[in-house]
């Protein structure tokens, strides 16, 4: 096995990662792209990268490149570029509705809620998005209003109540009553009623719109509102 030291581990240790799709070739420097481009076989620079005593964990390396986003409870995320986050759960475990998440993704039919592309033993990787845009601000808004003359509810609770709801077979909005609607209430309409499809199709019919706020909508790089957390 090659002797390296701390610094060439690292070098080494990073451009693996670079292969493996675990970090982005612009968040590193020329020195590793120069062996990420080499004719070395991902097993010789894996050589390069088994730690031996007082060596850093690769896992340090990776971390240390990508941008730091914030952390909860759950765990933390970091900006891993090309409109993507990388999620790393604390207690090493991913809920089950990542898992359903990354299949929907797969078969193409999430709209309303993140798409997730990879999950792994304790992170997963999912498309980014902007919190409490202009956009999501009008959607938020546009679901608090009372539609019409003589109602005491308001767009979110009439769809909480089915008044309108997503037909998946048509892939389209139903409802029990006719009224008029304004060219952004119909689009609201429609985002949540999908939106309410697809959390019940993730956490199980009896889903409503989760922890509904202005906090946890989010703006999609393809202009898409989501629902964040749920």
């Amino acid at each position: 096995m090659p002797a390296t030291s701390k610094s060439q581990q690292r070098l080494f240790s990073m451009a693996l990662a670079v292969r493996k799709g675990d970090l982005p070739r612009s968040k590193v420097w020329k020195a590793v792209l120069d062996i990420v481009d080499s004719d070395m076989s991902n097993k010789e620079i894996e050589d390069f990268t088994v730690l031996k005593e007082g060596m850093t964990p690769l896992s340090t390396y990776v971390v240390e490149a990508l941008k730091k986003l914030g952390s909860g409870e759950e765990g933390t995320v970091y900006d891993i570029g090309d409109g993507r986050i990388k999620k790393v759960f604390k207690r090493g475990n991913v809920p089950l509705a990542y898992q359903l998440l990354k299949a929907a993704t797969d078969y193409g039919v999430i709209q309303c809620l993140l798409k997730v592309f990879e999950v792994g033993d304790d992170y997963i990787i999912r498309e980014n998005c902007k919190p409490r845009t202009s956009k999501c601000k009008k959607y938020f808004d546009t679901l608090q209003a009372i539609p019409f003359e003589n109602s005491n509810d308001n767009l979110y609770w009439m769809i909480m109540n089915d008044t309108w709801y997503w037909d998946p077979d048509k892939e389209c909005v139903k409802s029990k009553i006719r009224m008029a609607t304004t060219k952004i209430q119909t689009e609201v309409i429609e985002w949540a009623t999908r939106l309410k499809y697809e959390l019940s199709q993730i956490c199980g019919e009896r889903a409503g719109l989760g922890d509904f706020g202005l906090k946890n909508l989010g703006e999609t790089n393809d202009g898409r509102v989501v629902l964040m957390d749920f």
